[in-house]
């Protein structure tokens, strides 16, 4: 196989957690997969290519947009040169790739899955909270709480397997949870400190190790589709059957990521729900049980002629006095 990048073919930028930048050529196909099968490939991965966690953004943006079937299938139209450009894919701004790290890899790891089973922290050994609390921090547990089931994750094991933030976290869970929760997968799950801190999807879980009484709370919410209508001064645009999110910023965060609104927002952009107010979680609840949602955009309006008078008064009263 000669070097890569050469003319004539089109190649993927991809970087995997704790490795150098590289590409591979694009698939010929049109499925998700095969950019997973062909990274696994590349850089000889130990996992199935149907775990592999693919994540992108833009290069002016901070968070990441996590990659799946649908969302290839609706966002890209399953074309791999849509996905570049969508997110202007390249050597400095590549998709990142993260995997569970096998047993295999090295003995390291191979310890810590076995502490992993030594902690028991499986659906059989979870237990009520009211019983056997502990006061004394450890400095290696993640204490969550879900309803009457309480658990816990060694941080060192979590890290092994290329857990480093909340949003991994959440994938780890939702597998806790399975036998308790019907179709858990396909729910939103986010964490809460205290009564009310929900934390960011991005926060790194070296600051989470805690007790079993300051167990961070799992919120576990359906996620309904929406059929949503956003109105600009110059046309309504139609997004239906969205998963939206759970929290009027991530609809706003999703408005905000459609290159065909971009053009009509700006920093200064206001966005009002049918009442006329600004977006709120209570117009998301409505949303939700409707399963409409219609949202102006619009732009502060300034009363310029009331401003110049009151600026010419004001000059006067300086001449006058």
């Amino acid at each position: 196989m000669g070097p890569k990048g050469l003319k004539g073919k089109k190649n993927i930028w991809y970087q995997v957690d704790g490795r150098e930048v590289s590409n591979v050529e694009l698939p010929a196909g049109g499925q998700y997969i095969q950019l997973c099968r062909a990274i696994k490939e590349e850089e000889n991965l130990e996992v199935p290519a149907s775990t592999l966690t693919l994540k992108a953004k833009k290069v002016d943006e901070t968070g990441y947009t996590t990659l799946n079937v649908d969302f290839f299938h609706d966002e890209c139209d399953n074309d791999f040169n849509k996905l570049i450009s969508k997110f202007k894919i390249k050597r400095t701004n590549p998709i990142k790739v993260k995997y569970l790290a096998t047993a295999s890899e090295n003995e390291e790891i191979k310890k810590l899955k076995e502490e992993l089973d030594a902690l028991k922290i499986s659906q059989e050994t979870i237990r009520s909270p009211v019983v056997d609390r502990s006061t004394h921090a450890s400095s290696n547990e993640i204490h969550v709480r879900y309803e009457n089931q309480s658990f816990s994750f060694n941080k060192n094991v979590l890290e092994a397997m290329r857990i480093s933030n909340i949003d991994d976290l959440t994938g780890v869970i939702k597998l806790q949870l399975k036998k308790s929760i019907k179709d858990v997968s396909d729910k939103v799950i986010t964490l809460r400190r205290g009564e009310n801190d929900f934390m960011d999807p991005e926060t790194s879980i070296s600051g989470l190790c805690n007790t079993e009484d300051q167990a961070l709370h799992v919120i576990v919410a359906n996620v309904p589709t929406i059929n949503l209508t956003v109105k600009t001064s110059k046309k309504d645009f139609y997004f239906s059957n969205q998963h939206i999110g759970s929290t009027h910023d991530e609809i706003i965060k999703f408005i905000k990521s459609r290159e065909v609104l971009t053009q009509f927002i700006t920093d200064n952009t206001i966005f009002l729900g049918d009442d006329g107010q600004a977006l709120s979680s209570q117009h998301l609840v409505s949303a939700q049980e409707s399963g409409t949602f219609n949202i102006t955009l619009t732009d502060p309006y300034i009363d310029t002629v009331s401003h110049k008078e009151i600026l010419e008064e004001a000059f006067n009263c300086q001449f006058r006095s």
